[in-house]
């Protein structure tokens, strides 16, 4: 039931399957309260919102969404079909059977029309929230001409684009593999090959790579059999004299790309050979009919800018429920964080 309310709604991020919102569960929440809310239609679901304990800022204890900055498994999930008043008054109505004395959900996409809805329920049932918009990602619409995109990118991208790719082949061939089939144990090989190469980069200097980091490279092999198993997954490597020095691991589902993981080798980096693989995965995309959004998944930078055609905001979320704990903390956070907010923005001297 949980796979076809997510075939069915709007959202199109295949890692919120059901199998694999369970693996995230198991590995980031094993040990805390796991609250999933659902409405059921007759044999189905017309709504979920799945929800984890953690403790936030170490202090006090919150519910959100199976979503990290490892791995995002955790949406609202509507049945497109359904009347979205009616299913969302009864999730607002859950709130307060929830464990915590707040819902406190950090990756929320606010613009779009779920969330909207959702927000007009908590309102119409008159339970307190505070929403704070974080950061933006970036998006390629990549129906039409690729020719006419990359006309519409600035003229010093295009031009570095041009010059790195022409230095790197004067030293030798430069290729791009696109996986997107697996035979028997090629996942696991080719998932291990691009963590490696994430390893020789600033992340596994600072410690924070996929590799030096306790059971992740497990975690991301299972989850990238099960959407190679889908059709779903997409790995690509840029590879310079048949060495790979560039990769991205790519969630794909209801014609959209998401660019979820990338790395490349440090000792190439005057060549930008993250950038110049994207350019190649973005023209993919274009070339393909199945292919009609390209998402970057990650915080809008100066990297993504100069790609992006439109961008959506990730926001936090804080939901209080009808009881005087709950209120009196949202309170709190409504009147400390624009402190907390003015501090952190400071300019640096």
């Amino acid at each position: 039931m949980w796979d076809e309310l997510w075939q069915s709604s709007s959202v199109a991020l295949p890692t919120l399957q059901a199998e694999l919102v369970a693996q995230w569960i198991d590995k980031f929440a094993f040990d805390s309260q796991v609250h999933i809310m659902a409405v059921r239609q007759g044999d189905s679901f017309v709504a979920a919102l799945p929800l984890a304990g953690r403790k936030e800022k170490k202090v006090f204890s919150v519910g959100d969404l199976s979503t990290n900055c490892w791995s995002s498994n955790g949406e609202l999930l509507i049945d497109r079909n359904a009347d979205h008043r009616v299913v969302l008054d009864f999730l607002s109505e859950a709130v307060d059977t929830v464990p915590w004395p707040l819902i406190w959900l950090d990756f929320v996409q606010t613009g779009e029309l779920h969330w909207k809805s959702m927000i007009d329920s908590l309102k119409s049932r008159g339970l307190s929230f505070a929403i704070h918009e974080r950061y933006h990602i970036g998006q390629v619409r990549t129906i039409g001409s690729y020719t006419n995109y990359m006309s519409g990118r600035s003229k010093n991208h295009r031009r570095n684009l041009r010059k790195d790719y022409r230095r790197l082949e004067k030293t030798g061939p430069l290729n791009v593999m696109i996986h997107s089939e697996f035979a028997n144990d090629e996942v696991d090989v080719l998932v291990r090959e691009a963590f490696e190469l994430e390893n020789r980069g600033w992340k596994g200097a600072a410690g924070s790579s996929v590799l030096r980091s306790s059971g992740m490279l497990d975690f991301y092999i299972l989850l990238a059999r099960y959407l190679a198993s889908n059709g779903q997954l997409r790995l690509a490597f840029l590879k310079h004299n048949d060495k790979p020095i560039a990769f991205e691991l790519g969630w794909e589902a209801k014609g959209w790309h998401f660019s979820y993981k990338v790395g490349y080798d440090a000792d190439y980096r005057t060549f930008a050979p993250g950038q110049l693989l994207r350019m190649k995965l973005i023209e993919d995309c274009f070339a393909r009919t199945d292919c009609d959004f390209f998402d970057f998944q990650g915080p809008m930078n100066h990297a993504l800018s100069c790609w992006s055609t439109q961008t959506y905001p990730i926001s936090r979320l804080i939901v209080a429920p009808n009881r005087r704990i709950s209120r009196t903390l949202l309170n709190g956070y409504k009147a400390f964080w624009p402190m907390i907010h003015r501090i952190k923005c400071q300019p640096c001297h």
